[in-house]
């Protein structure tokens, strides 16, 4: 069943996650002291690693609930009371357009407004778009989709320019 299958995709990315921070290194390793022996093997769990673990929360949030949605929403749409065909499904990831021109303007605001304030905004977006994907109405799915585009290829701009900076 696709319930199995997504959740055993889920696991896999997961633990490729997890080996992903297990064998980040860092570039220059700093002398350790006998107090930072704790460290040594896990340098995620020290004091220096903290800003990684957070940065990869962070595209975790954003990027998961875009996929989630995305996935999951033309399950929803196939089964009663909507019962659309295929095609009309197909016709929803045509919202993805909307993506290049948040992505746009989010580049052109984080230069006035700096990088954390448009992400804290995009984030806001994408909660409030899958809060609204939990509407009966299709309309307001549709709004939800819509919204939480923006804010995912937003967030998505300004989180690239977080790597670069």
């Amino acid at each position: 069943p696709w319930r199995v299958a997504l959740g055993g995709i889920g696991c896999v990315c997961l633990g490729l996650s997890l080996a992903e921070i297990w064998l980040l290194k860092a570039d220059k390793p700093k002398v350790l002291t006998a107090a930072k022996n704790s460290s040594k093997h896990f340098p995620i769990f020290s004091k220096e690693g903290l800003p990684l673990v957070a940065i990869c929360l962070f595209g975790f949030s954003f990027s998961d609930c875009f996929f989630i949605v995305f996935n999951f929403i033309p399950y929803v749409f196939s089964a009663p009371p909507y019962n659309f065909n295929h095609t009309l499904i197909g016709l929803l990831f045509l919202i993805q357009i909307f993506g290049s021109f948040s992505s746009f303007v989010a580049g052109r605001l984080h230069k006035r407004f700096g990088a954390y304030k448009i992400s804290f905004c995009s984030l806001l977006l994408i909660a409030c778009g899958a809060l609204s994907t939990l509407h009966a109405s299709v309309w307001m799915k549709v709004l939800g989709l819509i919204v939480i585009n923006l804010g995912f290829f937003a967030n998505r701009r300004v989180f690239g320019v977080l790597f670069i900076i």
